[in-house]
């Protein structure tokens, strides 16, 4: 799916580093509970006059148990260094801006300074089917690029989360 947002519309415009909530259960956007508005983050001059904020979600059942830290091969990353890596075929820097047992938050650089945060969680009883989602938003990114990185995710996402996107 992908969501095209002006990045200056939003309400709440913070200024970067964000501290999220320690131990924050993850829900949905827009929810009580949501990261703080992580995809509102303003990151240096991000609220320009014309800067399109572009979002990419894939989310699903997560019937694998793939844990999208360690499939992303992103585990190794403290909190609050920065790191460079290929990133499903794209080398990338950024700094980890959180991190928890099934939760990380990014910021990515070769997308205009912006920012992947994904998570998952196994399957249990009471949520059988588990779940998983990737977030990413992106700033300045043209069209060439912004299509390339969405085929690169989905193909890589229905790879490992057959039932959903």
């Amino acid at each position: 799916m992908l969501i095209k947002s002006d990045a200056r519309s939003h309400p709440r415009r913070q200024h970067w580093p964000l501290e999220p909530e320690p131990n924050a259960p993850y829900a949905a956007p827009g929810s009580a509970g949501h990261l703080p508005d992580a995809l509102a983050v303003e990151i240096g001059d991000q609220y320009a006059a014309g800067v399109v904020r572009r979002t990419l979600c894939f989310a699903g059942g997560n019937e694998n148990a793939v844990h999208l830290i360690n499939a992303l091969n992103l585990a190794d990353i403290a909190a609050g260094t920065p790191f460079q890596k290929n990133l499903l075929g794209e080398d990338v820097n950024g700094e980890m801006w959180y991190r928890s047992d099934h939760q990380l938050g990014i910021t990515v650089d070769a997308w205009g300074n912006g920012l992947l945060i994904v998570s998952s969680v196994d399957p249990t009883p009471s949520k059988p089917k588990g779940a998983a989602m990737a977030i990413l938003s992106t700033y300045h990114l043209n069209g060439t690029h912004l299509a390339d990185l969405e085929s690169r995710w989905r193909t890589w996402w229905r790879a490992r989360f057959p039932s959903g996107e």
